[in-house]
């Protein structure tokens, strides 16, 4: 059922269109969107309407919000203890630019792709007939500049969390692209001696199915966003029949970061 509340307050966080918030105004039978106006939402996300339209169907839908700048984000994260092993901890996250965060509906299924094509004249050979949840591979085999990074995560995955950019971010792209939403990420970070290491993002979610999609490359090792797409193109996505285990959450947060180890 269409949960007007629900509706109304993606809205009063996040920055919308005029023409869209017009039509959301009218979805709502006209009446005034209490006290939101253009100017008092959060700057630099843009939600296009068929988000909100998916929610009112039943369907999942994924929203991003830029922080501000000096803007820190508060709660548990899981962090390396030193020693291999990895902990919660409360925690304040400076440095980070764009996240996201998912409204997820229905039961959610392991899901698995397997590629198509990859960039890159060599890449290690991927002929799991299940498929896979990772991949990963650089200009030199498993090190080097990462020509592709590809990652799927399920529902229970995405339920409850929010997932966050470190580093100066571009959202480029946020439209219905396919059978996914998609959003386009350029990155920057700083690198040791003051190198910027630059990275292109496609991440596609699916709000039929409730699973995201980050396929990645460094701009260092040639791959950019026409490849990724050519990657998402000729994916071969497996929605299996077995439910996902859900797991309580304990983090609040989670880094999406395009590194090896």
């Amino acid at each position: 059922m269409f949960d007007r509340d629900k509706y109304v307050d993606c809205f009063s966080r996040l920055r919308a269109p005029k023409d869209t918030l017009e039509k959301v105004r009218r979805r709502l039978g006209g009446h005034r969107l209490w006290n939101i106006s253009r100017t008092g939402l959060i700057a630099a996300a843009l939600v296009p309407l068929f988000v909100l339209t998916a929610m009112a169907a039943g369907l999942s839908g994924v929203f991003t919000r830029t922080l501000e700048e000096g803007e820190k984000l508060e709660g548990s994260m899981s962090v390396s203890s030193g020693n291999g092993s990895r902990e919660e901890k409360n925690v304040s996250i400076d440095g980070a630019s764009l996240c996201l965060s998912f409204d997820i509906q229905g039961e959610c299924k392991k899901v698995y792709f397997r590629p198509g094509w990859l960039p890159g004249e060599e890449h290690p050979s991927y002929t799991d007939e299940e498929g896979y949840s990772n991949i990963i591979y650089g200009t030199e085999g498993n090190k080097g500049d990462i020509l592709c990074s590809v990652t799927v995560y399920t529902g229970e995955k995405l339920k409850d969390m929010n997932y966050f950019f470190f580093g100066e971010t571009r959202l480029l792209v946020q439209d219905e692209w396919l059978d996914w939403q998609r959003l386009e990420v350029e990155q920057s970070l700083t690198a040791g001696e003051g190198e910027n290491r630059k990275n292109n993002f496609l991440l596609l979610f699916s709000p039929k199915h409730s699973y995201l999609l980050v396929i990645a490359g460094e701009e260092a090792a040639g791959t950019d966003m026409e490849d990724l797409e050519r990657v998402a193109k000729e994916l071969e996505i497996n929605v299996t029949d077995k439910p996902t285990i859900a797991v309580k959450q304990k983090t609040d947060f989670a880094n999406i970061g395009l590194a090896w180890g």
